[in-house]
């Protein structure tokens, strides 16, 4: 792919030039210059409602809320340009875009990662406790558990369907099924979502004990001993 990049390289500079330079390139320009602030404008506001109304996603607010200032400046200073018809400054300022995005990845990267792996929950199952049986997983973090404790692993999904896994990993998607696990490992160690922990409850009688160790993200990581 490396190769391709010098040559659209020449060809956009050649199309901003016949654009800055001919009557009917400047509208064509203006139009995709009007699209490009549109999406400067929608990049930020997206992220934006995602941290308030879906705190699901696990998106870190204060970075995310920095990015989004420095994104909707950008979008100032590019809607100027275009408005003053400086098409090769406004140009230039888009190249600022990747690089504000590239630069934000350190400060955003730490805040994401209990969200979007399951490396932090790992690490701490492993560092605090004897794990010797197979770790129970909602479907979002059982590769990733696999990965980081290199552990047997078992997939809690309640009416859930098969799962695919080039490797055989055990399906639970019922009640009896999780319950008939839990009764073959005195200690079992879960990496579970919220959903998942609130459909256990209620599910145990009093010899099983169900403890939640930590949250990582949106990880819960539960202990479950079973007493015979």
């Amino acid at each position: 792919m490396f190769p391709v990049f010098p040559a659209l390289a020449l060809i956009t500079g050649d199309f901003i030039y016949d654009a800055v330079s001919g009557k009917s390139g400047k509208i064509k320009l203006t139009v995709i210059s009007a699209v490009n602030f549109l999406l400067l404008i929608l990049i930020p506001a997206v992220l934006i409602t995602a941290v308030l109304k879906h705190k699901a996603y696990g998106l870190p607010k204060e970075p995310v809320f920095a990015v989004s200032f420095f994104i909707f400046f950008l979008a100032f200073l590019f809607g100027t340009a275009v408005i003053k018809k400086k098409f090769l400054r406004s140009a230039y300022l888009l190249i600022f875009l990747p690089a504000l995005l590239i630069c934000a990845i350190p400060f955003i990267g730490d805040a994401v990662g209990p969200y979007a792996a399951s490396k932090d929950s790992s690490e701490f199952l492993l560092k605090n406790y004897q794990v010797n049986n197979a770790i129970l997983c909602s479907k979002p973090y059982v590769r990733g558990v696999k990965f980081y404790t290199d552990k047997d692993v078992a997939v809690m999904d309640l009416g859930g369907k098969d799962f695919f896994s080039p490797h055989p990993i055990l399906l639970l998607n019922s009640k009896k099924d999780v319950a008939d696990f839990l009764l073959r490992q005195k200690v079992t160690y879960c990496v579970l979502k919220k959903s998942a922990v609130e459909d256990m409850t209620g599910m145990f009688d009093e010899r099983f004990k169900i403890d939640t160790l930590k949250i990582e993200g949106n990880e819960y990581i539960v202990k479950i001993e079973f007493h015979a």
